[in-house]
């Protein structure tokens, strides 16, 4: 199923459920994800992470290129899973929790969160995690619907999680 996406042959015997991916992250990792919206944001990974987490608490500073889906954000928040969310959001549980002060936020421009990961004044990404439509022979990332800050991310990560999604049709790839 896989084969016809992933085109670097060795890369196939790495690929992991969205549960076991969701098993390493941990408590005060620095998170970085795709999207915009829910455009090339984690469909499973980050979903997985929060019902992790509803059973084995833990929480990451969670960074994006702007708000994620309901079903990303909504699910962390509500799983009491961020300690720490940026740029951006709109998700009524995710602003409640900030309002009420359980989740720090920092709203910024969309636009400065590579340029000040770049110049240190943020931690490490532990993790990024990055939906991609296809990963190529040479190991290159087809990214879905969502560029913005995915490059950074992954250029500036310790680990990558590649979220491959199968739902975009081949034949527009």
């Amino acid at each position: 199923m896989y084969e016809n996406r992933i085109k670097r042959a060795e890369l196939i015997d790495r690929i992991i459920t969205p549960e076991q991916a969701a098993s390493l992250f941990k408590d005060k990792m620095v998170v970085a994800s795709s999207g915009f919206t829910k455009s090339g944001d984690s469909k499973a990974v980050l979903p997985a992470l929060a019902e992790r987490a509803k059973k084995d608490p833990l929480k990451i500073t969670l960074m994006t290129g702007a708000s994620l889906g309901y079903g990303t954000d909504g699910a962390l928040a509500s799983a009491n899973a961020l300690s720490l969310r940026l740029p951006f959001q709109v998700v009524p549980v995710l602003r409640k929790a900030i309002n009420n002060g359980e989740i720090l936020f920092i709203d910024q421009h969309l636009g400065e969160t590579a340029n000040l990961l770049r110049a240190n004044n943020f931690p490490k990404i532990d993790i990024a995690v990055i939906e991609v439509t296809m990963i190529e022979a040479d190991g290159s990332l087809v990214l879905t619907t969502s560029v913005g800050n995915s490059g950074a991310f992954a250029l500036l990560a310790n680990k990558i999680i590649i979220e491959v999604n199968l739902c975009i049709p081949e034949n527009i790839i």
